[in-house]
């Protein structure tokens, strides 16, 4: 590996997983703030966790916007793009597509399909993407004390381990996290 791609590759995970879910837990927590028929819906029927897990990473989606180079000529859009051109793709607006979501502008916890591009797509797609879909963890063991900075404060690390999903426990987990 080149130092170049050394580079790139700690940026993508240095970056790419720590500001995704930075940014991506409190959106979801807006979304149900803002939405509180979809609070009521989920802790009536926690079945729909998977459902509304999906939507909430389409509704709030952290990741805008990503620059990409054509590696071909195309037409896109009746818009022509050359090789070397550079494009800019917005997940943003490709979540809210009137052509692939039925009322893009609704919160639904019961869409379905959700085709949202919150993860990218192809190659590109996002390594944490099962971590997001996850319910259901449980810590493996506390980290060492918290991390702060000046009047920041986090855990300094949150090892957990991925667990089977169980609807009860996610529903209480649901339950703690909208009181």
């Amino acid at each position: 590996m080149s130092v170049a791609e050394f580079e790139n590759m700690f940026w993508l995970f240095a970056v790419a997983g720590k500001e995704t879910l930075r940014n991506g837990l409190p959106g979801a927590c807006i979304a149900l703030l803002e939405h509180i028929g979809a609070q009521d819906d989920l802790r009536a029927d926690p079945a729909l966790l998977p459902t509304a897990v999906e939507e909430m990473l389409r509704w709030w989606t952290p990741v805008m916007t990503f620059r990409r180079t054509a590696t071909a000529e195309c037409e896109l859009g009746g818009q022509r793009i050359g090789e070397g051109d550079k494009v800019v793709v917005s997940f943003t607006w490709a979540n809210r597509d009137q052509a692939v979501f039925a009322d893009p502008d609704c919160f639904d916890t019961r869409r379905h399909p959700n085709r949202h591009l919150t993860f990218g797509h192809g190659p590109h797609f996002c390594l944490g993407a099962h971590l997001a879909r996850t319910p259901d963890a449980r810590a493996i063991r506390r980290g060492p004390g918290p991390h702060v900075l000046l009047h920041i404060r986090g855990p300094a690390v949150l090892p957990a381990i991925e667990l089977p999903a169980r609807r009860q426990a996610a529903a209480d987990q649901l339950d703690r996290m909208t009181r």
